[in-house]
């Protein structure tokens, strides 16, 4: 009963119902079946990078653009979670 977003230019697919949302990758390379990414809302993501660098993760992605979406970021955590950061666009 879920509503899933498919987002066929980024190969991509996202939901959010009762609260809770989730995104749907490719398997791939870098997104290798049953690989769970983390994503955390800021309102900042180079911030939030900055400080998860000087506390020891590894910066996998920089802040990045998602056109008409918001802007996002990842990390690695020191025991190899992927974190992605979000700061969506506010709603007109």
């Amino acid at each position: 009963g879920w509503e899933v977003t498919h987002f066929p230019e980024m190969n991509y697919a996202t939901t959010n119902d009762a609260g809770v949302g989730f995104g749907l990758n490719p398997v791939t390379k870098e997104s290798p079946a049953g690989m769970i990414t983390f994503y955390v809302y800021t309102d900042d993501v180079t911030a939030t990078l900055d400080k998860a660098v000087s506390l020891g993760a590894e910066l996998v992605v920089p802040k990045t653009e998602i056109p008409t979406v918001g802007w996002f970021g990842a990390f690695r955590d020191p025991t190899g979670n992927l974190i992605s950061l979000l700061t969506p666009i506010p709603p007109q």
